[in-house]
């Protein structure tokens, strides 16, 4: 038995193969089970992450992340970029067939990329910066800025919320222009062929895929489709899906029980794999009305929680979460080692209490909102309830189902604080400026402070230079640890499982099955 963990330290590993296996066998079907249902099948249409890791499979994009989380060409074979930073110049990789016969050109990808700066949610945080994008010709591709924009490449390549851009035929973008896709025709390893929603999405090898040769990891790189036929099974039940990888029904198995680990690496018809760093959690503050929006009251808070406290009661076993101060992972490169120094990870409830005192705090009752059916976000919501009712808060927990989590969340008055859990290796800091300053996402900040970290998150947007741009990331941690918009908690990670049968399955923040093959 093998415990396999995907660690900041490891990231520069590829393709992790399994003991024994000599050469991949080719056919068969792989099953994987999914906890989520689909809203749709469209990547550019939801933030929804299940729908980009499991039609990631079939699209693909001009750049990928490497092993550094740096984005690196994939059906791009190449660009250059003018001395300004306004000006992107990417050349196509040749003869890459698309699902339908049709070859990939530079018009395909122009189609594309107008539909994701209208539909997709990175698409739309970079299309006002967005001069031009055109085909010069069939292989070469130009976008134009009206200013420097440092985070380009990092967005088309992010793995977060779906904001990755893939190409598509022209014909399917005139076809359905802005209405959400169902005719999935890309240029990946697998090809889509059928859909049940609530079942399963079922697609088959591609035989004239165009594979890269570069190094395998996560997105990037070498792909082969060894089994004939890929089926991403919708289970909801954590237990029927991981009695289903034991008895071979499945052959892969998505959130499951952290508490059986143990249980489960005893199995020797069960690879475990701890994917780390996977999420990290943070409780949203709403600042919209009273009390959070008075710095000073969110001060109490900040000093009223305890992250470790927290990562024990809610996650348990330290295989599966620690603490990290920084918004990015170890070794990740812009990880800052020591931000948030004397305020991270440091609960002083007598500090807490005379920031209440010092805030003029009524007793308004705090609205915890969270859904009922995240065991994450129902133990985080009476964990906190503890340790803010310790240093004089009154508070309200309310667990709900998502839908309404969703529905009320988006009101100003709708709530006080909301965990929620991100991707932890975000490829790139702008990333947070759709979730963090005036007027993003669900905070409701609008002040002179707001204000501010819009200014150094304007200024990262311009700082081509990657030293210049590393103290504009310094700087932001800085600031989030002064205005306190959201409370970072822990890093936590995810449990899955294969069956014995898997061979060649790498573990990567999302599981990917090219490269994967069944034993006999």
């Amino acid at each position: 038995m093998k415990r396999h963990i995907l660690l900041a330290a490891v990231l520069l590993l590829t393709l992790s193969l399994a003991a024994g296996a000599a050469e991949p066998n080719h056919g068969g079907t792989l099953v994987a089970a999914n906890a989520l249902t689909l809203p749709h099948l469209d990547p550019d249409k939801t933030t929804d992450s299940s729908v980009g890791q499991i039609m990631w499979h079939v699209y693909e994009g001009l750049f990928e992340l490497d092993a550094e989380f740096r984005p690196v060409p994939h059906l791009a074979s190449g660009y250059t970029v003018n001395e300004e930073g306004t000006r992107y110049v990417i050349t196509l990789r040749e003869g890459v067939p698309f699902h339908d016969g049709q070859i990939m050109t530079a018009h395909d990808v122009e189609a594309s990329f107008h539909r994701y700066l209208r539909n997709n949610g990175g698409g739309r945080t970079m299309a006002p910066f967005v001069e031009s994008a055109f085909a010069e010709d069939d292989s070469t591709f130009v976008v134009e800025f009206n200013q420097p924009y440092a985070p380009f490449l990092f967005f088309l390549s992010s793995i977060v919320a779906n904001q990755k851009f893939v190409v598509r035929p022209a014909s399917i973008i005139e076809q359905f222009g802005d209405e959400t896709i169902t005719e999935h025709v890309g240029t990946g390893p697998f090809q889509f062929h059928s859909w049940v929603p609530d079942q399963y999405v079922r697609m088959t090898a591609f035989a004239d895929y165009a594979a890269h040769s570069g190094p395998s990891f996560g997105y990037s790189g070498a792909k082969t489709a060894y089994v004939d036929t890929l089926e991403f099974r919708i289970i909801r039940e954590q237990s029927v899906r991981t009695a289903g990888v034991r008895t071979g029904e499945y052959h892969f198995a998505d959130a499951v029980s952290r508490d059986q680990y143990t249980l489960l690496q005893n199995d020797a018809s069960l690879e475990t794999w701890v994917v780390s760093p996977f999420r990290q959690s943070f409780l949203i503050v709403n600042m919209g009305h009273p009390p959070f929006d008075s710095l000073t009251i969110r001060k109490a808070m900040q000093y009223a929680v305890d992250p470790e406290e927290m990562g024990y009661a809610v996650v348990g076993d330290p295989n599966f979460w620690e603490l990290n101060p920084s918004l990015f992972p170890p070794d990740h490169l812009w990880h800052v080692p020591d931000a948030g120094a004397g305020i991270y990870a440091q609960p002083d409830p007598e500090r807490a209490r005379a920031y209440l005192e010092q805030g003029g705090y009524d007793g308004t009752p705090i609205i915890i909102l969270n859904s009922r059916e995240d065991e994450i976000e129902s133990r985080s919501a009476l964990t906190l309830q503890s340790q803010l009712e310790a240093v004089g808060f009154v508070v309200d927990v309310r667990l709900l189902d998502r839908a309404t989590v969703v529905e009320q969340r988006s009101l100003r008055d709708g709530y006080h604080v909301h965990f929620s859990q991100f991707i932890t290796p975000d490829p790139d800091p702008q990333v947070f400026q759709a979730w963090m300053g005036t007027n993003k996402w669900i905070g409701n900040w609008d002040d002179e402070d707001s204000r501010t970290m819009d200014a150094i998150f304007e200024e990262m947007l311009v700082t081509t230079d990657m030293e210049a741009r590393r103290d504009i990331v310094v700087q932001w941690h800085e600031a989030f640890y002064r205005y306190v918009p959201y409370v970072k908690f822990y890093n936590f990670s995810q449990l899955r499982l294969t069956h014995e049968s898997v061979a060649g399955y790498s573990n990567f923040v999302h599981p990917t099955f090219f490269n994967v093959w069944l034993e006999q």
